[in-house]
């Protein structure tokens, strides 16, 4: 087994890359994700804007996020440095997760939903 020492000068001799810890992709997203998809969607959004004459203001991105009640860490891997994401496979199912949704615009605008209730703008409620 490597010890520590060899990490180091590895390390040394490979500036470009670091130890980094992987986030879990199920295998169904990263089967899913690959340039023919990403061109059909990007023309397909394309035809929409330009045939309903769209605009920034009318346009909004949607993020998701979970937070599970069951947290796990994958063993951290060697990768690019600047690489802003690296993934690992993960199983889908795992305890119970807590979603927010978040909606903007490129205007500014933008409405938050949790478990709790919805946001238009503002900070979202305590109740």
């Amino acid at each position: 087994m490597a010890g520590k020492k060899w990490y180091q000068t590895f390390m040394r001799r490979h500036p470009e890359i670091s130890l980094r810890q992987p986030e879990p992709t199920s295998l169904a997203r990263a089967q899913a994700f690959n340039k023919e998809a990403v061109y059909r969607y990007l023309d397909l959004l394309e035809k929409i804007i330009d045939e309903n004459g769209l605009v920034g203001s009318h346009i909004y991105n949607m993020d998701e996020t979970g937070v599970s009640t069951v947290q796990k860490k994958c063993q951290k891997v060697f990768g690019q440095k600047g690489t802003h994401q690296i993934g690992s496979l993960s199983s889908g199912e795992r305890g119970t997760n807590t979603t927010v949704v978040c909606c903007a615009s490129a205007n500014g605008n933008y409405v938050l939903y949790h478990p709790r209730g919805y946001s238009n703008g503002s900070v979202c409620p305590q109740n």
